[in-house]
């Protein structure tokens, strides 16, 4: 009779209620995620291996903005920040290696400007990521001494994307400052991150609200310069942080990470209207802690014809998707390692 109790007990136990481990780092897509990004990395090589540069995408007139977000996210050695850079001018930077994109002998040749604000989003996070204090110290040097104007083009086109304006250079100078540079009142210089953008201007505010996120991060917690960065557009910033807290009404934070409403309203806004573009999902996962759709995307096999984002779109198509899939798959690697 014993014996039988104790085989009902054990019985009864063995289909009791299973238990759940509910660390995001453990669910089988995050392994998946890393997974994918290692083949992704894997090939990213492959097609660096001989461009110039190591950029993955040396011929493109977007070629600045791909290349530096690709290798932001894993920082590989072989990378030459510098391989647009003119020569007899520290600093100033081009859309790709030579040959350039607009000439004042040819014109045009892919594009109406030799540098743009999109390509300045690529380079920041860059110099942020990897810690090149000097590329973007050396690029502030030459937009103070040339009026902001970062490059040439054509008639009426130089002002509308070659000179950074307010905004951009504050965050210029919030990103040297938070890289241990020189704290200059420019960093002063409010983001405005207005409602309703598509395509490239949508893409665009995502870059930098990761950007600004995560320089104000670390900033807060001591990891770059033990000061608080100011206002970004307008609403507070939250305090140190380096756990997962229930964030005060108005601002929204995951770890490190930091962002005002109005950001975290923008990121919801954009993952709303494409719920396919992996870096929306991927960045409004941080912040709102809902990565479903995220580790969805990220752990996908994406053939070279996969749409991955609206404003992913170059000479070849498969560079620049490769390119957003190790940017924004990767910020879900590094929030969990």
């Amino acid at each position: 009779m014993f014996c039988y109790l104790m085989i009902l007990i054990l019985g009864i136990a063995a289909c009791g209620p299973k238990k759940h481990r509910i660390e995001p780092d453990a669910s089988p897509s995050i392994e998946m995620v890393k997974a994918r990004q290692d083949a992704r990395a894997a090939e990213y090589a492959a097609l660096t291996k001989d461009s110039k540069g190591h950029w993955i995408t040396p011929g493109d007139c977007d070629g600045a903005l791909w290349s530096f977000t690709a290798a932001s996210a894993r920082c590989p050695s072989e990378f030459d920040p510098r391989a647009s850079e003119f020569e007899g001018e520290t600093g100033r930077y081009g859309r790709r290696p030579p040959p350039r994109c607009w000439t004042p002998e040819g014109g045009d040749q892919g594009s109406t400007t030799t540098w743009s604000g999109d390509m300045a989003k690529g380079l920041m996070l860059y110099g942020w990521r990897c810690k090149n204090l000097q590329l973007l110290s050396d690029h502030e040097r030459y937009g103070r001494g040339n009026a902001w104007q970062m490059g040439d083009g054509e008639d009426g086109k130089v002002l509308a994307r070659a000179v950074y304006r307010p905004s951009l250079i504050g965050e210029l100078y919030t990103t040297i400052w938070g890289l241990g540079g020189p704290d200059n009142a420019n960093r002063h210089w409010p983001s405005i991150f207005p409602s309703g953008l598509t395509d490239f201007e949508a893409h665009l505010q995502v870059l930098s609200i990761i950007l600004m996120g995560e320089v104000a991060g670390a900033t807060n917690s001591g990891d770059a310069v033990p000061k608080r960065p100011s206002n970004l557009d307008g609403e507070p910033l939250l305090g140190p942080s380096r756990t997962l807290t229930i964030p005060p009404p108005g601002s929204h934070q995951m770890g490190l990470l930091q962002i005002s409403g109005t950001m975290f309203q923008r990121l919801q806004e954009h993952a709303e209207k494409d719920p396919k573009d992996v870096l929306f999902q991927a960045t409004y996962s941080l912040y709102s802690g809902d990565f479903d759709r995220a580790l969805a995307l990220c752990s996908k096999a994406y053939g070279p014809d996969d749409y991955v984002g609206s404003y992913v779109r170059c000479g070849e198509y498969r560079r620049c998707q490769l390119a957003q899939l190790l940017f924004a798959c990767n910020m879900l690697v590094r929030k969990y390692h």
